[in-house]
Formats: C-alpha cells, structure tokens, sequence
C-alpha cells in the first residue's frame, strides 16, 4: 500500500529519487495507491504488473501483498528492503485481517531464500528477521529523512 506520510511509501519516494539522481529509471509500484500519489506511484494492474516483470525490483517488504507475490514470481534478481513485519499475535485484537497478513508475510520470508541478490534492512533490529527466516546477513541501511532546511523558532515554555 502506497499511502501519504507512510514510512515505506516515503522511503520508496526518496530511493526513487535518490537513484533518479544517479541516472537510474525506476518506478514505484503498489497494489493500492492513495488518491493523492496516482502519478508518483502506479497500482499493481496488468500495466504495473508488467513492469514489474520487465526490470530489477526492490521490494520495500513490510506486509504480505501482492506485490510480494508478483515479485516473487519474477525471474529477476530481487533486492529485498525489509522494514519489519509486527507479528500477527500483537495486533490480532485490535486488527485481526492485517494480523493475518503479518503473520503471512513472516511466514513467507523464507521463499526469497536464494532469489535475493541484495538484503537490506533498516535497523539491525529488523536485520535479525532476515537472518532468522535463513536469508543470510542483511547490510543495514537508516531510514532517510528530508530535514526542513529552516527551523521554526519557538518560545521556550
């Protein structure tokens, strides 16, 4: 899901960014986009299926989905960004279909076993969930931030 002010939506953009700078084409993908990205970000239709089948991927992996499943259904290799996935049994009260696609998406780690060519995560945290589902050691990458070039003064209180 690509939602405005989402965490992994806002890495996606600024990756997307940083490897525009760089000379690189990529597009973001999502299987639902938010009104307010249709332009920054394309839904996983037939048209963004496509893309996904015709380049390298880098799959922001935070909840099962299908994106994951089109990815894994490539034949290229995969660059996995692993951002966490809440086990299911935290949240299953409060929530219990995204419980399920949490402990689906934590389940399905191990299939990436041998497709990834590059594992990232974004904490040595979440670095431990790769290592666990058998996917090998993964180089950690912070969460970029845009700062605002000027900050507010404030009254101290």
């Amino acid at each position: 899901m690509a939602a405005p002010h989402d965490a992994t939506t806002e890495q996606a953009l600024m990756w997307r960014d940083l490897l525009h700078g760089w000379g690189y084409q990529s597009k973001i993908v999502a299987e639902y986009v938010h009104p307010e990205l249709t332009g920054s970000v394309r839904r996983l239709d037939r048209a963004g299926r496509r893309l996904v089948k015709t380049g390298r991927v880098i799959l922001h992996y935070t909840v099962w989905s299908g994106a994951a499943e089109a990815v894994l259904r490539t034949e290229w290799p995969i660059g996995l960004c692993y951002h966490n996935i809440t086990p299911g049994h935290l949240l299953r009260d409060f929530n219990p279909n995204l419980a399920a696609l949490c402990d689906r998406g934590r389940d399905a780690l191990p299939r990436f076993r041998g497709r990834v060519v590059s594992l990232i995560a974004d904490s040595s945290f979440n670095a431990v969930d790769l290592r666990h589902a058998g996917l090998g050691d993964a180089t950690v990458v912070p969460l970029l931030f845009e700062l605002p070039t000027a900050v507010p003064r404030r009254e101290p209180n």
